[in-house]
């Protein structure tokens, strides 16, 4: 069955091999694989979703802080809130996603904090949709969406291009020219 996502529709193959172009091959098994162990298009509980979708998303945003601090325990240690840690994913990231990955993802802690802190939220649904209209105003083939009726699987869909987005973009190690000049030299060897 073609996997419906900001690629269009496409087997779950060729979605690895396209996010391989801005990520290494196995971190982009590891998070497109984790997201999906974790979050189900069957799944009808919308606070499932949502409640994992941030833990994946903010989990994401963790681990990209460390990897650029020199003492990660001190970064363990400050105990920094989930809009904290997007603040700091953004100030330390070089290359910034478009805003609207931010934007969406200050969304889905939106809908979070609605779903934790009130059992009957007010304007929930405004909200969802909301967040659903943003990243699908945004992804370049929207038809995506038509494949999923169900207004659970679109908010699993936009959680996931949010967080696939994010990952492609805080992963991206682009080789410096020495690098690629010491590859190149090395495969120019192979063929003489």
């Amino acid at each position: 069955r073609p996997l419906h996502c900001a690629f269009g529709s496409i087997s779950w193959a060729r979605m690895l091999q396209a996010l391989e172009i801005k990520m290494g091959k196995s971190q982009t098994e590891e998070d497109f694989l984790k997201f999906w162990k974790h979050i189900s298009l069957e799944t009808e509980d919308e606070t499932v979703i949502v409640l994992k979708g941030h833990l994946l998303l903010e989990d994401l945003m963790r681990e990209f802080c460390a990897s650029k601090m020199v003492h990660e325990d001190a970064l363990n240690d400050a105990n920094l809130s989930f809009k904290q840690a997007l603040q700091l994913a953004k100030a330390l990231h070089l290359r910034h996603p478009e805003k609207w990955v931010w934007a969406g993802i200050e969304k889905v802690n939106n809908l979070r904090n609605k779903l934790a802190h009130n059992l009957e939220p007010k304007d929930y649904e405004k909200k969802r949709q909301e967040l659903i209209q943003l990243v699908k105003g945004e992804v370049f083939d929207d038809s995506i969406y038509q494949s999923f009726n169900e207004i659970h699987q679109q908010l699993a869909v936009t959680i996931f291009i949010l967080y696939s987005t994010l990952s492609a973009n805080l992963r991206f190690r682009p080789k410096g020219l020495l690098t690629a000049a010491l590859e190149a030299s090395e495969l120019g060897k192979d063929s003489n």
